[in-house]
């Protein structure tokens, strides 16, 4: 693999990570000369990764325009014809099942009240995101439970509903404190060091040099 190719990768894998998690909301701009700084990238490698992200459909990238995150429409994927909804009710059914198979009525009482309620929320006000996140959750909950490993279903449950809350959480100052920098320059380093971005925003940090 040649030094550009890695180039264009580490820069792929951070925006990547950085949309998926919403860290870049849907219609940001992202513009050539921005991210050529935080990667130490020329705009044509830039043009290259910004094209391969658009090829997986998370990117809006019009010619002769700033690209952007994407902004799915409700034709569009899973949330097309209103299927938002009912994604979000399957992904409720799902937890409500579990509860099921425990055998343990007062905790399977608790979940189908819990669920109705937290189903209302995310379909008001929660943050949009891919439902392939919520479905890979879950199957990793079921392959810990097939696998009989008791602690890894308790940990990956625990992370799932984590993600769950932070999709729920309606920021509505994130355009006031977003800092498209930072954002970019959170998401290299994690990426660059192989460990999750913090939640928490950053300062805007010096630009990288390109080596």
């Amino acid at each position: 693999m040649s030094k550009k190719s890695t180039r264009v990768d580490f820069a792929c894998q951070a925006l990547r990570q950085a949309i998926i998690e919403q860290a870049l909301p849907p219609g940001t701009r992202l513009p050539e000369d921005e991210l050529g700084a935080r990667f130490g990238m020329s705009r044509t490698l830039v043009r290259a990764a910004l094209a391969h992200l658009h090829s997986e459909g998370l990117v809006d990238a019009p010619p002769r325009r700033t690209a952007t995150t994407a902004r799915p429409t409700l034709e569009e994927a899973a949330r097309k014809a209103g299927e938002a909804r009912v994604s979000i009710r399957l992904a409720g059914e799902f937890h409500i099942k579990l509860g099921e198979m425990s055998g343990n009525r007062l905790l399977r009482r608790y979940l189908g009240e819990m669920v109705s309620r937290c189903s209302l929320i995310l379909a008001l006000y929660g943050r949009p995101h891919s439902a392939d996140c919520a479905v890979n959750e879950h199957r990793e909950i079921v392959a810990a439970l097939r696998g009989r490993n008791a602690e890894a279903a308790i940990a990956v449950m625990d992370r799932h509903l984590g993600s769950v809350e932070q999709r729920a959480l309606f920021d509505q100052d994130r355009d006031a404190q977003f800092d498209l920098g930072a954002v970019l320059s959170r998401y290299a380093e994690a990426v660059d060091i192989g460990s999750p971005p913090t939640v928490a925003r950053l300062p805007k940090r010096k630009t990288r040099a390109a080596k």
